[in-house]
């Protein structure tokens, strides 16, 4: 069985979505951006705070470098410049562009909560970071594809099947899953991104079953495969 914990739902045979968090989008402000010449975006929730705030005119001259091809593909369809698609996480884009940002003056607009300070990635450009939402846990969640619950009462993580693979879009999808379920030794873990992948790693620290692909489209094909070999194989 095949999950993926992501905000929205996906249309997909056999796959099925759900999200322990939530998305509360903050006040901030954006006075304090001028001489910015790049707009680091690495989550498409950013976009829509910008969106959702009006800021999107005022942003137009930045160029956007983007973390995530389908973060890209949203900027681009708002009307904003994509200089740069990176596929790896902040750290691989601020490594893969090290000598064109050396100097520039960067806006990163941000989630409250994240793994890495920007500033400490970008050491040799001027980084403005604004938090401009964050994440919260639901007081109610729903699991869809659970196994049907015995007359006897069990843990929420026996619920699930044996072998289950988890797509997580995030490390704060996987730290809400890992603090509400915990985790087995049979269950398959696939991250998006590398960022994704270290939060992952950092938990589960003996476990081998930890898989990180670039995005969601090759994290579902690699997911549907280990099923596939999984159920031949039982």
């Amino acid at each position: 069985m095949i999950y993926i914990l992501r905000h929205e739902g996906l249309k997909e045979e056999g796959v099925y979505t759900f999200s322990l968090l939530g998305i509360r989008y903050l006040n901030a402000s954006l006075k304090d951006v001028k001489g910015c010449e790049f707009l680091v975006l690495s989550s498409k929730y950013a976009l829509s705070w910008i969106q959702k705030t009006n800021n999107l005119d005022s942003l137009k001259h930045l160029e956007v470098l983007s973390v995530g091809k389908s973060t890209a593909r949203l900027c681009e369809k708002a009307g904003l410049k994509v200089a740069f698609v990176g596929s790896g996480g902040i750290k691989d884009l601020a490594n893969k562009l090290e000598d064109r940002l050396k100097g520039s003056c960067l806006l990163y607009l941000k989630a409250k909560k994240s793994a890495f300070s920007a500033r400490e990635v970008f050491l040799d450009s001027i980084t403005k970071e604004v938090v401009v939402y964050e994440t919260f846990k639901k007081p109610f969640f729903y699991v869809p594809g659970l196994r049907a619950r015995s007359a006897v009462v069990k843990s929420l993580l026996s619920l699930f099947r044996e072998e289950s693979i988890f797509i997580f879009s995030a490390p704060s999808h996987f730290e809400s899953f890992y603090q509400a379920f915990g985790w087995r030794k049979d269950f398959y873990a696939l991250a998006i991104g590398k960022t994704t992948f270290e939060a992952i790693k950092t938990s589960l620290k003996t476990s081998k079953n930890i898989f990180c692909e670039d995005g969601l489209k090759e994290c579902l094909l690699l997911a549907k495969k280990m099923e596939s070999k999984i159920l031949t194989s039982a």
